[in-house]
């Protein structure tokens, strides 16, 4: 037996749900939790 596990931080608020990605995008009050571990965002060869 193989047990895996995957986390994501989570990107929004807790309880925050948009219906489009563009509802998501023009929502300025939503910040991950203070307990949301991010990651610092580095450019790679693409972009």
């Amino acid at each position: 037996m193989q047990v895996y596990a995957i986390y994501a931080p989570a990107h929004h608020k807790p309880g925050k749900v948009h219906a489009t990605a563009a509802a998501a995008e023009a929502d300025k009050d939503d910040e991950p939790a203070a307990w949301s571990v991010q990651l610092k965002h580095a450019p790679d060869k693409h972009g």
